[in-house]
């Protein structure tokens, strides 16, 4: 309860209310929280394996052989890409090319931790002697996986940030690569 000093003037009532809980707190909003991760991952991964399984597996390969280059392409294109955007879009002639481009980074952020959970997902498989195992199957195991480390306290938004960065650069990497590759070789 509230401490009023007695030398206080106090012209009304004094009336003490404990703040009211949240009903996200606890296990059942982390649960929550954990499924909307997972099932969002799963469901935007299935959409791309189905797409194209191709480019998952080339993104997770990437991924998998350059992490460290990944990591660093994908912090660079997170600070340069927005600020490139915004001189776009104080031109005339830049506007439209602002405009596909900010479209096309929308896209690159909610894809880039999908790519992080299909490789994730084919790791832990590979632990197990899956390496044979399904495209949809390891997007599974890696969206359940990457959800629930982006739904822990504290540390979560740190977790998703990192699978942001290093999904987004491998996407850019992996479509370098294949920009640089001849004609039907990418096939």
């Amino acid at each position: 309860p509230p401490e009023v000093s007695p030398q206080a003037d106090v012209r009304g009532t004094v009336e003490h209310r404990l703040p009211e809980r949240d009903g996200g707190d606890g296990a059942l909003g982390w649960a929550a929280t954990w499924l909307f991760y997972a099932t969002g991952l799963f469901v935007l991964g299935a959409v791309i394996v189905a797409l194209s399984p191709a480019c998952a597996g080339r993104v997770g390969a990437t991924l998998a052989g350059r992490p460290g280059l990944s990591f660093g392409a994908g912090v660079l294109a997170l600070i340069v890409t927005p600020i490139v955007i915004a001189v776009l879009l104080v031109t005339v002639i830049g506007i439209p090319l602002g405009m596909l481009m900010t479209a096309l980074y929308i896209a690159a952020l909610l894809l880039a931790a999908v790519f992080v959970a299909y490789r994730l997902g084919g790791w832990i498989l590979e632990l197990f002697d899956r390496r044979d195992a399904a495209p949809y199957l390891r997007m599974l195991v890696g969206a359940i996986v990457l959800g629930l480390a982006m739904s822990l306290p504290f540390v979560g938004g740190l977790v998703a940030l990192v699978a942001l960065m290093l999904g987004l650069g491998a996407l850019l990497l992996e479509r370098r690569s294949a920009r640089d590759l001849p004609r039907g070789a990418e096939l």
